[in-house]
């Protein structure tokens, strides 16, 4: 992925699975192929490919009903436009994002989107907030500890006190 000669195993399998749906007409699959891609891109900090995939994950998503995965890249164009400074465009994704989410019921990418917006806030309580509301979304499906640390970890930093702070590091 980080040259052309990489044999990068996540990259290659991609590919050929984004190979494969393409020649048998495979749409169902190819909008997570797309985001699985655009992930490694967004992670080699390759943001013009990974927002280009994401793009077309986007519409394949749109045309089969795939609404988990709409979200999802939306969120992700949100985190990229965060890391290269348009704040005000990432915060539009995550909220275009959420609203998907809970359009569909789709709780933990509700709960992620929650916890994406926390940055945006200006006022320390209602950060909190939020962040105990993404944690609420987040426990409703399983798999999503990490997700949960990361919330607690980010409400101890908000804390004054420190044998508070200490309180949601160790939860966490």
């Amino acid at each position: 992925l980080y040259s052309y000669g990489s044999k990068d195993s996540s990259f290659y399998y991609f590919n050929r699975a984004l190979a494969l749906s393409d020649s048998i007409k495979f749409d169902t699959l190819k909008p997570v192929i797309l985001n699985n891609l655009a992930l490694l891109y967004s992670n080699a900090l390759n943001y013009n490919v990974a927002l280009k995939l994401l793009d077309s994950c986007i519409s394949i998503a749109q045309y089969t009903r795939n609404f988990e995965v709409i979200a999802s890249a939306y969120g992700s164009i949100g985190l990229i436009q965060l890391k290269t400074g348009d704040s005000l465009l990432a915060y539009s994704m995550f909220e275009k994002a959420k609203k998907i989410a809970k359009d569909h019921n789709l709780y933990a990418l509700y709960g992620i989107m929650l916890g994406n917006l926390v940055g945006f806030e200006k006022n320390t309580t209602n950060s909190i907030r939020l962040c105990k509301e993404s944690i609420v979304f987040l426990k409703k499906e399983k798999g999503h500890s990490e997700e949960i640390a990361t919330v607690l970890v980010n409400i101890g930093g908000f804390q004054i006190n420190p044998d508070s702070a200490k309180a949601y590091y160790m939860e966490a």
